[in-house]
Formats: C-alpha cells, sequence, structure tokens
C-alpha cells in the first residue's frame, strides 16, 4: 500500500481520446479509487479525473450529472498526491499536505464541518501533513507523515478510534493510541492501520471478526490483529480485512460468507475467522493487494503483473469473465500486458497494464467503466482518455 487546501484551484483538464488499444495513451493511471457505483484516477502529473455516478457530486466536477467518460475534478490541477473513492465520496491528498474530499457528507464524511452535500472539493478542517487519504462507506481517514491517523465522519461503531462513539464527527479527530502508521484502511464500520514493525492495528465494529484480535469485540481504539508481526500493507473490505506480508504473502480474517479470505471457506452470511488466515496459494509473490470498502471481494497484483481475486463476483468483479464467487484465488482474464496499477469497487474493478492502458470491467449501469457507455460486461473496456 502506497503512503499516503483548495490552495491553488487552477483548473486542468487533459485531452480525451476514444480508444487506446496499441496507441499512446493520454493519460496514464498512477493510482486509483472505486467507490460504490464511481472510480477516479490520479494521474502520472498530479491531476484527479473522475467518473460514473455523480447524484451525491461524488466526481467533484461541479455538477450532479453522471459521466460515462472522465471528467477532471474541479480546482485540484496538479497538485494530487493521493486519492480515494469512498460509497458515495471521494477525497485526495494535496501536495500543500492538505486534504480535501467531495461527495456525500450526510455523516459528515467530508470533514468540512458541516452535513451538507458537495459538488466540488472542499477543504478538510485542519488537516497538515496528509501523505495518504482513505474513504470508507461513512467515515474517512487521513495518513500524516508523523505515522499519526486522524479521522472523520461516522463514528457510531468506534471506526473513528477517537475513545468514544459520539457520531458523528464533523472535522478530523486524531486515532489514539497510534504512532508510527505508514498505511491506512477504511471499511464499513472498521479502520485499520499497518505500522513501521510491522503490526496491524484496527478499530470499530467486529461483529464478523474484521478486527482480527481473536474476538468478536467490538473497539473505539486500535487493537492489535493476532499473529502478524510482519505486514506492509493492509485494506478493508466491508465485513474483512487482508494484509500483504514482507514476503509478499497475503493473510485476510473476518467474514467469508463469499469466500473474500481466500481460504477455501465459505458459509452463512454470519461465517467469520477472528484472526488472519494465509490466502491459499498467495504465501508468496504478492506486490499488492486490494479490497473495496462496501464490498466482499478481495484482490492481488502479483510481482509478475498478473492479478488474482477472490470473494463475491455477482457484477462480474473479479475480471473472471463469469459471474461466479471465488473462494481461492482466481486469475483475471482479458487484461494484456503488465498490470501495474489496480482498484476494486463493490462491483467493477479497474486496472492499468503496460499494454492496455487503463481498462475497467463489472457493473456499469452509470457509466463506471469510464468507456463511454453504460453496458454491463464482465470482460474490459478502455477508459476514455487512458
Amino acid at each position: 500500500m502506497k503512503r499516503l487546501a483548495a490552495e491553488a484551484l487552477a483548473f486542468l483538464m487533459l485531452p480525451l481520446a476514444a480508444s487506446f488499444a496499441g496507441n499512446a495513451q493520454a493519460a496514464i493511471a498512477e493510482e486509483l479509487g472505486l467507490g460504490s457505483t464511481h472510480a477516479c484516477a490520479r494521474t502520472t502529473d498530479g491531476a484527479a479525473f473522475c467518473w460514473g455516478a455523480n447524484a451525491q457530486g461524488q466526481l467533484g466536477n461541479s455538477t450532479a450529472a453522471n459521466s460515462s467518460q472522465p471528467v477532471a475534478v474541479t480546482g485540484l490541477g496538479a497538485n494530487v498526491t493521493s486519492i480515494a473513492g469512498g460509497y458515495q465520496h471521494s477525497c485526495a491528498a494535496l501536495a500543500n499536505g492538505s486534504a480535501v474530499c467531495w461527495g456525500r457528507n450526510d455523516t459528515a464524511q467530508l470533514g468540512d464541518g458541516s452535513k451538507v452535500q458537495r459538488n466540488a472539493p472542499v477543504q478538510v478542517f485542519g488537516l497538515s501533513n496528509v501523505s495518504a487519504v482513505a474513504a470508507g462507506t461513512y467515515h474517512s481517514c487521513a495518513l500524516l507523515n508523523t505515522g499519526a491517523v486522524k479521522c472523520w465522519g461516522q463514528n457510531s461503531g468506534g471506526q473513528l478510534g477517537d475513545a468514544t462513539v459520539q457520531s458523528p464527527r464533523l472535522v478530523p479527530v486524531d486515532v489514539v493510541n497510534l504512532s508510527g502508521a505508514v498505511g491506512i484502511a477504511t471499511g464499513l464500520a472498521h479502520t485499520c492501520a499497518v505500522l513501521t514493525n510491522g503490526q496491524v492495528k484496527c478499530w470499530g465494529v467486529n461483529t464478523d471478526g474484521q478486527l482480527g484480535n481473536g474476538t468478536i469485540v467490538s473497539s473505539k481504539t486500535p487493537v492489535v490483529v493476532a499473529n502478524l508481526n510482519d505486514a506492509v500493507a493492509v485494506v478493508a473490505g466491508q465485513y474483512h480485512t487482508c494484509a500483504r506480508t514482507a514476503s509478499g504473502g497475503a493473510k485476510c480474517w473476518g467474514n467469508f460468507n463469499y469466500g473474500q479470505l481466500g481460504n477455501g471457506m465459505t458459509g452463512s452470511p454470519a461465517a467469520k475467522v477472528t484472526s488472519p488466515v494465509d490466502v491459499t496459494g498467495l504465501t508468496s509473490g504478492v506486490a499488492s493487494i486490494y479490497a473495496p470498502s462496501g464490498g466482499g471481494s478481495t484482490c492481488a497484483v502479483m510481482t509478475d503483473g498478473a492479478a488474482k481475486c477472490w470473494g463475491y463476483n455477482g457484477s462480474g468483479q473479479l475480471g473472471t469473465g463469469d459471474y461466479t464467487n471465488r473462494s481461492y484465488a482466481a486469475a483475471v482474464t482479458g487484461v494484456n500486458g503488465v498490470i501495474n496499477r489496480f482498484a476494486i469497487g463493490p462491483s467493477s474493478a479497474c486496472a492499468a497494464s503496460s499494454v492496455d492502458g487503463l481498462v475497467c470491467w463489472g457493473s456499469n449501469t452509470v457509466g463506471q467503466h469510464g468507456a463511454g457507455n453504460t453496458t454491463n460486461v464482465n470482460f474490459p473496456q478502455h477508459v476514455i482518455g487512458f
């Protein structure tokens, strides 16, 4: 996982093109963030684009109109250093160390001191030294370059980590008893951080074991994930969590009703594992790992540039060319070349490769493939302009 204000609001729009198969790309995706029905990308030159659903303003282009092709986020120019897609909101870290968010705000997930929906970026109150942002379903967090974490938004399950369940929090609060964080992840109602010492700490709702500490007791403050001392990245799904280890392995814990732990187990909606288990066949060779904050799927990009996914596949988001759930890691098909960027949402996924540029697949009901159409397909479509 990569480490992760409204100053200098110069408008930037890169040229768009209709197809990029085998051609030079107008823009190159450096980072991807997928929400429920929208997607965002940070380009190599620090610009931000989003596409898909926009009724809550989650595309950030000062309108509420859906877009089936990428649109520039208003006013961010070439200043974006990190981007994240939440359920129906988006956030970005900027080069000056501040953070901005836009979209749905009924639980104060934008952190601007209000619960007013925004269709263009607003500055998150009081933040500086931000290195990365994470956008969950109804809350958001920022990783600071000091190793501290601040969160805001819904807190009814203690997912902000401030030792309270005061909710919502309109502006960022400190996560208590946490230092040395180098990566963060936000799920539906839980949050996790990976630390410099290889530990992972999680906090919030734990009814499915998603905090990984061997219990199903929720916690308003960070608890240590059991039997995990060599983590380098962490991701949070709706009711599960996964980590990549220093040796390139993948471990998951929490709910496994769709097979999202990747160890061959499926079960009832209440099926759970409360501490980390190995993803079968992925004890080495994992370069990066992904999970949607509002979904039951997990994916990994391997060191050879291939991708594998497991868990829920009702919209074809696993990229396997079908709609069958997987309890073991299955190869993503149809993406040519080496995959160097990836993201998965609750019902769709996107990848950038050395041959295809940026492509998306899965649900496309509101244009979240960015391909200029709203056709649902379980094979990759090119994102216009990338």
